[in-house]
């Protein structure tokens, strides 16, 4: 997915969602071993809006839930993808730093 959240990307999707607290699993549904998505709208989609909205879903097409898979994540902070609390203080300290030299 892009850059930052759908809700910031997406405002006008985002507004219009019935769902706003809704988790992945209460989003969509297992048919037939594929992901379909099952989001509910507070309204009809204006003509003006329906381009932005097929981008919305077209960009939510391409992260879809893997069944059987683990859910996990990796942190971009250690080359192997651990987090620990020692590594993120000295990662932010080192930020910290980094940034007290830069003027603008």
């Amino acid at each position: 997915m892009g850059q930052g959240s759908i809700k910031n990307r997406y405002p006008r999707v985002y507004a219009n969602l019935c769902m706003k607290d809704a988790k992945v699993g209460m989003a969509g549904l297992w048919c037939e071993n594929l992901w379909e998505w099952k989001l509910s709208w507070r309204r009809n989609w204006f003509e003006w809006e329906k381009p932005i909205v097929q981008d919305f879903y077209q960009e939510l097409e391409s992260s879809k839930p893997k069944k059987d898979l683990d859910d996990n994540w990796f942190w971009l902070g250690d080359r192997n993808g651990s987090y620990t609390f020692k590594l993120a203080y000295n990662k932010i300290r080192n930020d910290m730093r980094g940034n007290d030299d830069k003027l603008f």
